[in-house]
């Protein structure tokens, strides 16, 4: 029988889809001191191959006499996922590589997955010795699911309370862990927060907490949440029109401008020009304009585009990629991503798309 991989996000689905299959991995570490790491395990219904799923890749041993062991380097931290065989989707409750052994016992039983409402496979983790992340968070999993039921097909406003909750209680139950940051680090549950929590989780972490990548992750998500504050002024960023001229942000003072990253590879990028374009052709004038900034390393795919594309609006590239200025400025991680400015250049909303971005401008540039 095949192994049944499947991947989904770990943290809230529509928000639990996207914050309720969170019961499973993001595959996202942090770079740590390579460190042994150790994972012995009894199965105690289940024979043949077991699969650890982690750092992109897959190691297989053979269950014999009950029993199963991985070994292996990895960063200190990661998330990870058992398999087995089976012709049903298999699930598996959380899992983390420590450094040191964890030691753990398995059963396999068939649930309903949440939110399919169609059979699998479930691997039952029980941990005999854990490190403080899998034994913090393994407590956390379980109060996770027992509330999974009644927040699954939730609205997504009671989705989002429920994540908040969980997360705020997690902090508070175990202050002195690092398990809670890992937790809203890896899961991206950063992105979800409203700020004031956050702001609230990063002032009481301990200097040590607040010191490494995860304490520093979350130190950038407020830095953005900052930076992107309507009424915050912009700098003058500098880039190279595709005359070769510098230009600057503040050149189009005294227009709205919609400033737009993106790259010639980008295919949500050349999806939205047809959008960017309705926008420009109705609003560009006296009190709007648009200017198109690409993050692509290379000249010429951007010129190609440029041509192919037939992008009437002013045209520039930063070819620093990901760390182009006013990308960073933004701490921004994808495009296409977009700022709108009022005429004196001062933020009025970051990063809208389709519906959002249409109303928007017709909301600000109404007569």
């Amino acid at each position: 029988m095949p192994i049944n991989v499947h991947h989904r996000q770990f943290i809230p689905y529509k928000l639990l889809s996207t914050c309720i299959v969170l019961l499973l991995c993001s595959f996202i570490s942090v770079s740590y001191a390579q460190e042994k790491f150790v994972i012995s395990g009894t199965s105690l219904n289940y024979k043949g191959k077991i699969y650890l799923d982690w750092d992109n890749h897959i190691d297989t041993v053979l269950i014999k006499d009950n029993k199963f062991r991985f070994e292996g380097t990895s960063p200190r931290i990661m998330n990870t996922r058992l398999f087995i065989d089976s012709d049903l989707p298999v699930e598996s409750n959380w899992l983390y590589l420590e450094s040191g052994e964890t030691s753990i016992t398995i059963d396999t039983t068939i649930i309903t997955s949440p939110g399919t409402d169609k059979p699998a496979c479930m691997i039952n983790i029980h941990f005999t010795k854990a490190g403080p992340i899998n034994e913090v968070l393994s407590i956390h999993e379980k109060t996770f699911r027992a509330l999974v039921p009644r927040y699954i097909h939730a609205s997504e406003a009671e989705q989002f309370q429920f994540v908040v909750a969980l997360t705020r209680d997690m902090f508070r139950d175990y202050p002195e862990s690092e398990a809670p940051l890992f937790y809203l680090v890896s899961t991206g549950t950063t992105d979800f927060l409203p700020p004031s929590l956050l702001d609230s989780i990063y002032r009481q972490l301990p200097d040590h907490f607040k010191a490494n990548e995860y304490g520093q992750a979350v130190k950038r998500r407020l830095e953005y949440y900052e930076r992107t504050q309507a009424g915050q002024a912009i700098q003058n960023f500098k880039v190279i029109n595709a005359a070769g001229d510098s230009i600057g942000i503040a050149d189009f003072r005294g227009k709205y401008l919609l400033v737009d990253l993106w790259a010639s590879w980008c295919s949500p990028c050349l999806d939205e020009i047809p959008l960017l374009k309705e926008l420009y052709t109705k609003y560009n004038g006296d009190r709007f304009t648009l200017l198109g900034i690409s993050i692509d390393v290379i000249r010429e795919p951007w010129q190609k585009a440029l041509e192919r594309e037939q992008l009437p609006w002013v045209n520039a590239i930063d070819p620093r990629h990901f760390n182009a200025e006013i990308f960073r400025h933004f701490r921004a991680n994808a495009v296409p991503f977009n700022i709108l400015l009022d005429p004196e250049g001062k933020v009025i909303a970051v990063n809208l798309h389709g519906e959002e971005l249409r109303n928007k401008l017709a909301e600000v540039l109404k007569q």
